[in-house]
């Protein structure tokens, strides 16, 4: 009986799991030079994540073009043909007025969640405390 109510009590635990999942639109897309474009990208299942564009061409590595940390934040960038735009906390828009023929590339939506030190800190116990452990174990 016990060991019932255990599964019972983890069924429920992972109905309520939502999965997290991130769609690019368009997924693809082929424009002539000179016009503009839009790319979107959001995410469900997950709260106020880093999100990222990257590009990916032939001859290159990826590279990531920007990084935003939350609505309306976008990190430096050297980009200076397309930009931006994180209109909220699931989404993230990349643009270009007019592209060019090299702008020809594979370009990805990324998303992640980093803890913050803030919270790493409140979570690491003092060095001296573990410290204390180790020499108490040792006597």
């Amino acid at each position: 009986m016990h060991g019932s109510c255990s599964l019972c009590a983890l069924l429920l635990f992972f109905h309520y799991v939502e999965p997290q999942t991130i769609l690019q639109s368009p997924p693809f897309l082929s424009v002539p030079p000179g016009m503009a474009v839009e790319m979107s990208c959001s995410v469900e299942g997950t709260s106020n994540p880093n999100m990222y564009w990257y590009r990916k061409t032939p001859q290159q590595p990826f590279e990531m073009m920007f990084l935003s940390r939350g609505t309306g934040m976008l990190d430096d960038s050297p980009e200076t043909h397309f930009r931006a735009e994180r209109p909220g906390a699931q989404h993230f828009i990349l643009r270009a007025d007019s592209v060019r023929q090299n702008d020809t590339a594979q370009y990805y939506c990324a998303w992640s969640i980093t803890v913050s030190d803030r919270m790493l800190r409140a979570a690491q116990k003092p060095l001296q405390e573990l410290e204390g452990a180790a020499n108490m174990s040792r006597t």
